[in-house]
């Protein structure tokens, strides 16, 4: 029971660190577009003023620059939060891999046990009964 409840775990926890992944990849997607998709942007962006002045993109460039700094600043939290998590999870499913080995490791050594004491004891009680033979004829 424990060692299917791992496994059903371990699966959802894979699926969780798919869905983080895929997750990651669309937000960078999101704050990172093709360089094409974004010179379009910038050549879009003047936005009025007042009467027939417009924000040049040299007025811009330094509000850009510091909602860019932002974004980056947390597309790397993001991406640290996320390895971190993969990392755990990566840990975690060796860790459980390596405890459903011990365990069928016990398993097998138990059986192995069980099956030595029964063989020994088919033999002592088959020798038991063929050793008054053998000492006869000796």
């Amino acid at each position: 029971v424990k060692y299917e409840w791992e496994r059903k775990f371990n699966k959802a926890l894979q699926k969780v660190r798919k869905e983080m992944e895929k997750r990651h990849m669309q937000e960078l997607r999101q704050f990172n577009p093709d360089p094409s998709d974004k010179h379009q942007h910038n050549h879009s962006v003047s936005p009025v003023v007042g009467e027939g002045t417009s924000i040049g993109e040299q007025d811009l460039i330094p509000h850009a620059t510091e909602e860019n700094e932002k974004l980056t600043e947390a597309m790397d939290n993001l991406h640290r939060e996320i390895q971190e998590i993969v990392e755990a999870s990566d840990v975690h499913l060796e860790q459980t891999e390596i405890s459903q080995s011990i365990n069928l490791h016990n398993q097998v050594h138990h059986e192995l046990q069980i099956m030595v004491t029964n063989i020994e004891s088919v033999s002592s009680s088959s020798s038991s009964a063929t050793t008054p033979t053998l000492m006869s004829n000796s």
